[in-house]
C-alpha cells in the first residue's frame, strides 16, 4: 500500500510539473512560415534584404554556385508583411527570380508573389 502511494504521489507531481511547462498556448493555426527565394546568376554575389519574424531586415551578402538562395523565417502571424528585395552585387542588375511564400503549421509551401527580372518583392499574410 506504501508503494501504491508514492507511485501515486510521484504520478501526480509529474503531472503537475508537465502541465505547468505549457503554460502558454496558442492555436497553431494562426502560425505561418515564410520562405523567401532567389534565382540569380551562378558564381555572382548578391545582396538580399528580407524581413525576420522580428519585423527587422537582415541582409545576406552571398554568392552561390548554382544562383539558388532561399531563407525561412518563422514563426510569424497572421498579417506579418514579408518584404523581399535582391540585386547583383558584381553586375548591379536584378534578380532573375524572386519568390515569397508561406505555410501554415506544417503544411506546404504555396507561393504566394512573384516577380522575375525586379529588385523587391512583398506580399502581406492574410487568411
Amino acid at each position: 500500500m506504501k508503494k501504491f502511494l508514492i507511485a501515486a504521489a510521484g504520478t501526480l507531481m509529474l503531472t503537475a510539473t508537465l502541465s505547468s511547462c505549457n503554460e502558454y498556448h496558442y492555436d497553431e493555426t494562426t502560425y505561418y512560415y515564410v520562405r523567401y527565394s532567389v534565382t540569380g546568376h551562378p558564381d555572382q554575389t548578391y545582396k538580399i534584404y528580407y524581413t525576420t519574424e522580428n519585423d527587422e531586415s537582415q541582409l545576406i551578402q552571398r554568392t552561390s554556385t548554382d544562383g539558388q538562395y532561399s531563407f525561412v523565417v518563422g514563426p510569424v502571424q497572421k498579417g506579418f508583411t514579408a518584404h523581399l528585395t535582391a540585386s547583383n552585387s558584381d553586375l548591379g542588375g536584378a534578380a532573375k527570380n524572386m519568390s515569397i511564400e508561406v505555410c501554415r503549421r506544417s503544411e506546404p509551401f504555396v507561393i504566394k508573389a512573384n516577380t522575375s527580372r525586379a529588385f523587391s518583392l512583398e506580399y502581406t499574410i492574410k487568411e
